[in-house]
This record gives C-alpha cells, structure tokens and sequence, in this order.
C-alpha cells in the first residue's frame, strides 16, 4: 500500500454542499432545451457596426434567421448547432473586427423562459419564433 492509499473503507466523498452543486449543475446541462441535449439554443444577438454597409448587410442576414427586438438586437431560436454556428460564420464574415463588434448571447430553455420583457414589443417565447433554423444534421 503506497502513501496516499486510504485502505479499506467508504469512499471519499465531496462535502454535502459541494455534491448539491454538482447535482444542481449536472440536472441543468441535462435539463429539456439545454444545448448539451441538443434542445433548442436561444440566443440574443447584439452589434455595435461603425459602417453603414456593414450595418445594414448584418441586420438582413439577421432577419434571415431571427426576430429583431431592437435596432441593434436581435433573438434567435437556433434548433441545430450546425446552424448556429453557420449563422456565425456569416455575420463574423460580414464585419471588421478591428472596429466593428458583435454579442452572443446563448440562453438554456429554463433560462429564455424567465427573461421578463415589459413594455412594446414581443419577447423571445411569447409568441412562437417567427423564423427557426431547421437543417438536416
């Protein structure tokens, strides 16, 4: 039996508190909607483009694929991450990173059901998403 061998006897366990977080973690990366299942990805999408072109190209490919909340904000709801990731690709394609910038905001389906929204408007799951991503994947 070397120095760090314990022996016979229980295993070690993590303190009580540690193994409730561990579990709390490990039901949300498996909780319905999350994106480790593979459920929906919900995702707020934000630019800051100095150049009108740029800008305006952004904001069509954007309506292509989500619902536009703000002038410059924009909600996804993505059900494949190939599509979310082409998604990317082409709004990253259509900047310049040296002075242009865009936000991803990717939200689990526990947490885009409790975004509050007051005022004009519709939020990301009032309504059913205007436009979804579908791909064969």
């Amino acid at each position: 039996m070397g120095p760090g061998d314990r022996g016979a006897g229980p295993p070690l366990r993590a303190p009580r508190a540690r193994r409730r977080g561990v579990r709390a973690l490990r039901h949300a990366l498996n909780a319905p909607g999350s994106t480790r299942r593979g459920g929906p990805v919900h995702t707020l999408i934000s630019f800051d483009i100095t150049d009108d072109r740029s800008r305006y190209r952004v904001a069509k490919r954007l309506l292509d694929d989500a619902r536009r909340v703000q002038k410059s904000v924009f909600e996804a709801t993505v059900l494949r991450r190939a599509a979310y990731l082409r998604l990317r690709s082409d709004l990253e394609g259509r900047i310049d990173p040296e002075t242009d910038s865009l936000r991803y905001y990717r939200l689990c389906g526990a947490c885009a059901r409790r975004i509050e929204h007051v005022g004009a408007g519709v939020g990301l799951l009032e309504v059913p998403p205007a436009f979804e991503i579908i791909d064969g994947e």
